[in-house]
Order: C-alpha cells, then sequence, then structure tokens
C-alpha cells in the first residue's frame, strides 16, 4: 500500500555547435535563481550560518553565472519543470490515500551537469527529496553563487549533491578561476572559508583505485587524446 516513487532526469553534455558555442561563453551574467519570496528566504538562512565568517559572506548581491550555461539552462528549464509539474499533480491524486516517499534524481555530464545542479537549486523549495548528481562538471558561477549553493545544502538536508569527477579532467577546472569572487566549485569555496563540511555534499574522485591504469594509459596516448579521455563518459559508466 506504499509508494516509493522516484523520477529520473537526466541532461545531455555538449552534443553539437551550439553547445559548443555555450561551452565558450566565459563571461559572468546575473542568474535570477529564485522568485522574490524565495530569494528572502535563502538570505535570512544565510545569515546565522555566514555570521562568524569573512564580512564578504554576507548575501547581498544576485549571484552571477557562467553566460553559456545560463543559456541553456534557460533553454532545457521550461521542459524540465513542467515535466515535474505534471507529475507533482499526479501525486495529488495519490495523497491521502498512500504513504508515500518522493525522490527526484537530476543527472548531467559537463554542460549537462551544469543545469543539473542550478535545476535542483530552483527545486529546493518543492517539499520532495531533491539529488543532484553531476559528472565531470566545470565550475559554474562566482563566489555568490557557491553561497547561495552552500546555504540551501546546510538548511535543507533532503536536497543530497554529488559530484564525480576525474583528476586529469581539464573541464573541470574550467573555467578560470581570475580572482577570489570569480569561478569556484563548493568544495573550494568551502575549503578556503573553512566552513562546516555539509553531509549531503559528496564528492568523488573516480581515479582512485585506478592511479596505475591511468599513468598506463596516460604513458600511451597523446596529451590531448589524454585529456578527451579523461573528459569521456567511459570514465563514469560504473557509476
Amino acid at each position: 500500500n506504499n509508494y516509493n516513487i522516484k523520477i529520473f532526469l537526466s541532461i545531455s553534455g555538449t552534443t553539437g555547435l551550439s553547445d559548443l558555442k555555450n561551452d565558450l561563453k566565459w563571461t559572468k551574467k546575473k542568474f535570477y535563481l529564485f522568485d522574490e519570496p524565495n530569494y528572502d528566504k535563502v538570505v535570512e538562512k544565510s545569515k546565522d550560518i555566514f555570521k562568524n565568517h569573512d564580512k564578504n559572506l554576507s548575501l547581498k548581491e544576485f549571484p552571477l553565472i557562467h553566460k553559456g550555461f545560463r543559456h541553456y539552462h534557460h533553454k532545457v528549464y521550461k521542459f524540465i519543470l513542467s515535466y515535474i509539474v505534471e507529475f507533482l499533480n499526479f501525486l495529488t491524486t495519490l495523497k491521502g490515500k498512500k504513504s508515500m516517499k518522493t525522490d527526484i534524481f537530476l543527472s548531467g555530464h559537463s554542460l549537462g551537469s551544469t543545469t543539473a545542479l542550478v535545476t535542483g537549486m530552483n527545486l529546493s523549495f518543492i517539499d520532495l527529496n531533491i539529488n543532484i548528481i553531476t559528472f565531470s562538471q566545470p565550475r559554474v558561477g562566482d563566489f555568490a553563487f557557491n553561497k547561495y549553493l552552500y546555504t540551501i545544502l546546510y538548511k535543507n538536508r533532503n536536497i543530497k549533491y554529488i559530484r564525480f569527477y576525474a583528476k586529469g579532467d581539464p573541464i573541470i577546472k574550467t573555467p578560470k578561476k581570475v580572482d577570489k569572487y570569480g569561478y569556484q566549485n563548493l568544495s573550494e569555496f568551502i575549503k578556503k572559508y573553512k566552513l562546516e563540511p555539509l553531509s549531503n555534499y559528496i564528492e568523488h574522485n573516480t581515479n582512485n583505485g585506478f592511479e596505475n591504469c591511468i599513468q598506463v594509459i596516460k604513458k600511451n596516448i597523446s596529451s590531448i587524446t589524454f585529456m578527451r579521455f579523461m573528459h569521456s563518459t567511459q570514465i563514469y559508466e560504473k557509476y
């Protein structure tokens, strides 16, 4: 008599010239992650988290994200949202009749991983379990973006974020950090400000246990081919 409902949304990475153009739009643009009421909630929740840290950690500004990633997210978000709304409408026909556990899984590789992450942040105020799983994710946004992400994960343990990466993949280190307020991933942000680790944020280096094998591969192929291999989905097949 119990429902255990799972919905999976997998977002593809770079597949054509238009996606490649998005990858190369490295300038930062304002991104309004939430509607106004939810933006206020994030600001309020952040005050007690960052009060004992650098004054620059106060949430006063909107986050900036990679222009190309923003464009790609806008392109697919309406579809994702309409699909989830349809799913939520379906749930209303079941509530009160059955007990349910509901999970939404958002995953993506490379360019797709950036949309999976931002979409998960946008859905963080829905009363469901949100699971964000990214593979070979580049740096998505700036200093402010990571403040929002940290706050959301800190205050809502129903959201889980797992980041898989391969050391040697050049994409995970792009866009390049220009200054301390520039592009960074969540781990870099947490480490820089010595923030409390998050139990619902996990990162996994897929090279672990395969170091010798990877070194053999590296010695026998060109540097460019090796970097392409380390970024490929082949690295993550077992996951």
